[in-house]
């Protein structure tokens, strides 16, 4: 509790309060604490003040100590004004997704080597930075593997972004407002956490690599699990563990703060039976991911992406172009992967039907239900 002393500005300016008040700090009152919980009558004969002075303390200080509050639904409101979604352009994929990405929530890709996690999270950061013409997309590249040219190729063969194209959107243009930050173990992730929550927290420009506050609308960690496996170690030490809890915990922290969307890509780790092209997996959930039980609780949602085919019939690639897949003059096969959202944020976990996932070897993405 602070001192009365420190409470005087707040207190009428007049030279009878100032001495009732020194007459309660010799008296052995030198908090508010000290006031609230004496009796009026032993303050007085202590302190040699009149009762009316002491009541006239007592009812200024607790206009100080009332605490601001607000109503539920103005918080639901002012939470709802800020709020945004980042749209997919796949109508079943954004329906399981309530819409698409959303402000506040965690979204983790989850899948074995090759089937498309990269190129969604890559499409995603171009999604946000083309829904979101003032945001700037954050990616942190855990193995220098980001290519301006995949991600050039990606916007121009995705129909997706046609509006866009027709709107003179350019790469260019995209790029401007894209940082690519390499980071290579848990130490760095932490460090560049912290910059964009101080980025998030401060008056603009007060952290110069990383962009303000209003600006921040995806942030995309390429991968979770290479930057933080290699320090969870079992036997010797907790350090890993404590790394991970404290990226979980900062990354919930952030997206509610900063009021930004997170994508995280992890790796799968599949026990017993190797079900991953099963079609009963889009009942079951039978699979787990990376980084084990602490981590399995951050994400809001998970991708789950499963297996990976390459088609030769071309026929099939330009049926898909007709209903809106990949641009026209798209010759190369492409690889078909299946993908199905999983709710995360339910107490019992929901999985979506399979859709599926198609990747052109020109870099193409297309999603079908």
């Amino acid at each position: 509790m602070p001192p009365l002393d420190l409470l005087l500005n707040r207190l009428p300016d007049s030279a009878h309060i100032h001495a009732a008040l020194a007459s309660l700090g010799s008296a052995g009152f030198h908090t508010d604490r000290d006031l609230f919980i004496a009796d009026d009558h032993v303050i007085v004969q202590r302190a040699k003040i009149s009762p009316s002075t002491l009541k006239l303390i007592k009812a200024r200080l607790a206009e100080t100590l009332v605490v601001p509050h607000s109503l539920a639904s103005d918080l639901a409101a002012e939470e709802e004004s800020r709020a945004f979604c980042i749209p997919t352009g796949f109508l079943g994929l954004d329906q399981e997704l309530d819409g698409g990405f959303q402000t506040g929530k965690i979204y983790e890709f989850v899948g074995g080597p090759a089937t498309g996690k990269t190129q969604m999270a890559l499409f995603v950061a171009l999604s946000a930075l083309c829904h979101l013409p003032d945001a700037t997309v954050i990616y942190l590249d855990s193995g220098n593997s980001f290519s301006l040219d995949r991600f050039r190729q990606l916007f121009e063969c995705s129909s997706s972004f046609n509006r866009f194209h027709e709107q003179g959107m350019t790469i260019e243009r995209l790029v401007a407002r894209f940082r690519c930050i390499p980071c290579h173990d848990a130490f760095e992730l932490v460090s560049v956490l912290e910059a964009v929550y101080e980025a998030c927290s401060c008056p603009p420009a007060s952290s110069p690599s990383v962009p303000s506050r209003t600006s921040i609308g995806l942030l995309v960690i390429d991968s979770v699990a290479s930057i933080l496996s290699p320090m969870l170690d079992f036997q010797k030490d907790v350090q890993g563990h404590v790394l991970l809890q404290t990226t979980a915990n900062m990354l919930r922290d952030l997206v509610q703060s900063g009021h930004m969307a997170a994508v995280t890509v992890n790796h799968i780790i599949h026990f017993g039976e190797d079900k991953a092209l099963s079609n009963t997996m889009s009942e079951s959930i039978d699979f787990r991911s990376a980084l084990g039980t602490t981590w399995a609780f951050t994400p809001n949602y998970q991708l789950h992406f499963i297996g990976g085919t390459v088609l030769d019939s071309s026929e099939t690639l330009s049926s898909r172009s007709e209903t809106g897949g990949f641009e026209n003059g798209s010759h190369s096969a492409p690889t078909q992967h299946r993908i199905r959202v999983i709710k995360r944020n339910l107490i019992q976990p929901v999985a979506s039907p399979i859709f599926e996932l198609f990747v052109g070897s020109d870099h193409g993405l297309f999603i079908q239900s």
